[in-house]
């Protein structure tokens, strides 16, 4: 556990070398996350970043890394979030923002944002009021393809349901950054690219 504003992460990435590991799991959401990347690849360490990184969600976190964002891997919660070929939806959403911003979408909340405007559109016209229990109601009973897949909602906990196919429920997007680009290699379902590993860790 580092405090916000921290800029040395050696002692947990040379701990992470000393115990052989291969994934070092990282939640923060903070935009020292450049630095601690940073640090880890002048150590050239065989654990992968892997985790929920805030700022490495965004596009331009490339050059806020200086390219050592490079291998970083990304769960951008929602599908779509960056590119991706999950639905027709999908790329249509991706385009749309850049034409809009100058930009692919920016992380986490992107695309769910997106798609809860059209969920409440939906929900809206099959109730055929504003009526709010109605509309909840329609909520409840949704069924509408989206950026990120089937979009229905469980009636217990109102949470959306996931999947690994976008024919059944709402897909995560996982990424990773290559060459400068946020590159979504799982679910399989919505993949351009695949899962890489840095030259030193082959060795």
């Amino acid at each position: 556990i580092y405090p916000t504003g921290n800029t040395d992460f050696a002692p947990g990435l040379l701990k992470s070398r000393r115990e052989n590991a291969d994934v070092l799991f990282i939640f923060m959401d903070m935009p020292e996350t450049a630095i601690l990347l940073k640090q880890w690849k002048s150590f050239k360490l065989k654990s992968l970043p892997f985790g929920f990184m805030s700022a490495a969600e965004q596009p331009d976190f490339w050059e806020a890394s200086k390219g050592a964002a490079e291998y970083a891997v990304v769960d951008m919660i929602n599908g779509g979030n960056a590119p991706a070929e999950i639905t027709p939806w999908t790329m249509k959403f991706v385009n749309a923002y850049k034409k809009m911003w100058n930009k692919e979408p920016e992380g986490y909340g992107t695309s769910s944002s997106y798609m809860a405007v059209y969920a409440l559109k939906d929900a809206i016209e099959r109730a055929g009021t504003l009526d709010s229990d109605k509309v909840v109601t329609a909520l409840e009973d949704i069924d509408l393809m989206g950026v990120y897949g089937r979009i229905r909602f469980d009636k217990k906990s109102h949470q959306v349901i996931p999947s690994t196919d976008p024919n059944e429920g709402a897909i995560t997007g996982m990424i990773q950054w290559q060459d400068g680009k946020r590159v979504t290699f799982w679910p399989e379902a919505g993949a351009v690219g695949k899962l890489m590993l840095p030259p030193w860790a082959k060795e």
